[in-house]
């Protein structure tokens, strides 16, 4: 059980999720973290299952006197794994909060360089863009949902403006709380529920590795060919 690494395949990320809107692949699972088995709180979590596609690119080792490995030598293997997607509702929900809280922060730091224009150094278009560019990568959760324009009339007076995008922040919302893990079980071996509960346990597995890794003295292994780390074992 691997989690995917949504930011790295957004767009495919999202074609995959606007699919199960669409078709209604979304359902509850049973599953409760312990915390949530505690509060008395209801199951959060709805999933839906698809199929990813890893790719992996062999490169057979250099042989002694190579330069270059023979051309057709490197081969790209790809294989096609399950994958699930969980929505956490109470995790979007505080996704779509803190969203909130950004935008209404990002508003009054807008709002803060509008009063300063034409004052001092805010009197120069190039110093005001600046500023302008500093804040919104300061803002990098939220900047894309926003349209700013600063400009100058021909009597030197500079101006800015804002709009936010609600369309687009209403379509980001349907990404909240979701994440994904790949796993090569069958569904009969291990289904949506505890699958997750699988991932939830990993904890307990990085210990118990700590813990061997400690007795067998393998905090630290300087070597790197399998055979020498083999023998050191």
């Amino acid at each position: 059980v691997s989690p995917l690494k949504t930011g790295l395949s957004k767009a495919k990320v999202r074609k995959q999720i606007d699919e199960a809107y669409q078709k209604e692949w979304w359902e509850p699972i049973p599953y409760r973290s312990d915390k949530e088995i505690k509060a008395k709180i209801s199951p959060p979590i709805t999933a839906f299952e698809t199929e990813w596609v890893l790719t992996e690119v062999i490169k057979p080792d250099l042989q002694p006197g190579q330069k270059r490995r023979p051309k057709g030598s490197i081969k790209t293997v790809e294989i096609v794994v399950r994958c699930v997607y969980y929505r956490h509702e109470l995790n979007a929900e505080r996704e779509r909060e803190n969203r909130q809280f950004k935008m209404e922060q990002m508003d009054k730091s807008l709002q803060e360089i509008r009063c300063k224009l034409n004052k001092r150094k805010y009197r120069d278009l190039e110093f005001c863009k600046n500023k302008l560019s500093k804040l919104l990568n300061s803002y990098s959760e939220v900047k894309e949902f926003v349209k700013c324009d600063i400009s100058q009339t021909s009597e030197g007076v500079i101006s800015l403006v804002w709009a936010w995008d609600y369309e687009s922040i209403q379509q980001e919302s349907k990404y909240d709380g979701i994440f994904a893990l790949l796993t090569n079980y069958t569904k009969k071996q291990v289904n949506k529920n505890v699958l997750i509960k699988k991932y939830r346990n990993r904890d307990e597995v990085e210990v118990d590795f700590k813990e061997m890794k400690g007795l067998l003295d393998l905090e630290r292994v300087l070597f790197q060919r399998p055979e020498r780390i083999d023998t050191y074992v």
